[in-house]
């Protein structure tokens, strides 16, 4: 028999759904009003993918260069393994050399 533990009640987790409290120290109290955490979700994702924008072209290459080389030192041999990699999105680590090259 499987073990079901969704009959147990409700879930408890470890951080609230919104980590608006890790992220800023001006965060006081929970938010109610779900408009104002979506406007706050906005505003973070975009000032990230400008500070990722920031860098140079170059300078975001080396550092994918250097997680690939990384990911090679821990991984080592993917033979019988599953490696997935996702799709860069707007100045984040590219990879996909990486993963031909695998």
């Amino acid at each position: 028999m499987a073990d079901n533990r969704d009959d147990e009640g409700p879930a408890q987790y470890a951080s609230p759904p919104c980590f608006m409290h890790e992220l800023d120290p001006e965060y006081r109290e929970p938010l109610s009003d779900w408009t104002d955490i979506r406007r706050w979700r906005k505003a973070e994702r975009e000032r990230l993918i400008n500070a990722r924008l920031a860098v140079s072209a170059d300078a975001r290459a080396a550092m994918s260069a250097r997680i690939a080389v990384g990911l090679d030192a821990l991984i080592g041999d993917i033979e019988g393994r599953m490696v997935s990699l996702y799709w860069p999105f707007r100045g984040e680590p590219d990879l996909r050399g990486w993963m031909t090259s695998i």
